[in-house]
Order: C-alpha cells, then structure tokens, then sequence
C-alpha cells in the first residue's frame, strides 16, 4: 500500500516538473521568436467577455502603442497593463489567458 501511494506521489511530482518544464519552454520561445506581428496576431485570436467593455482590436492597439513584442509579452504584469491604460477587468482577463498560452491549455499555436 505505501508503495502504490509513493508511486502516485512520485507521478504527481513528474507531473508537476513536466508543467513547470512546459511554461518554461514556452515562455522562452515566446520570448525569442515572438515579434509585435505575433503578438498582434494571437491578441486577435481572444474573444473578451462583453462585460469588459473592450476588444481584441482595443487590446491589440494599446499593445502594439507599447511596442509589445514576446520579450515584453512574457514580462507583463496586470499592474504594467493597467500603466497602458486598460481596465483592471480587462487586465486580470488577459493575464489569465497569457497564463493559459503559456501552459499549453489553449487552441492557439505558440509555435508557428
């Protein structure tokens, strides 16, 4: 019986690496090979919600008016995108779903 739950254990704690090892790789390829087009590209995929009171087009100006390329995109903060002017509804939204890019949960292509 303790072998079986430290072998569930030990399963969870790879798991753990291989998500960790995701973001990571993911963020570093953001980061490196990402430019202003990609960023705009993918902030065009997103659908905020209609009680944001924003766009994907909105959001995409204040970015690219920051010159947000992948270097810049994987250091934002909802404190940084509140300095450009977006709503903090709209900034705990798009950090959410930067989280979601970053961990591989979404249907868009990091690699492209």
């Amino acid at each position: 019986m303790q072998d079986l739950q430290a072998l569930d254990e030990f399963e969870e704690a790879c798991r753990d690496e291989d998500n960790i090892r995701t973001i990571i790789n993911n963020k570093e390829h953001i980061k490196d090979k990402w430019n202003k087009n990609h960023v705009s590209k993918y902030i065009m995929s997103l659908t905020p919600p209609t009680e944001l009171h924003t766009s994907a087009t909105e959001l995409m100006s204040k970015l690219k008016k920051h010159k947000v390329d992948g270097e810049k995109l994987v250091q934002l903060t909802a404190e940084l995108l509140q300095e450009m002017g977006i709503s903090s509804e709209a900034c705990k939204w798009l950090c959410q779903q930067l989280e979601l890019l970053y961990r591989g949960e979404t249907d868009y292509r990091i690699r492209i």
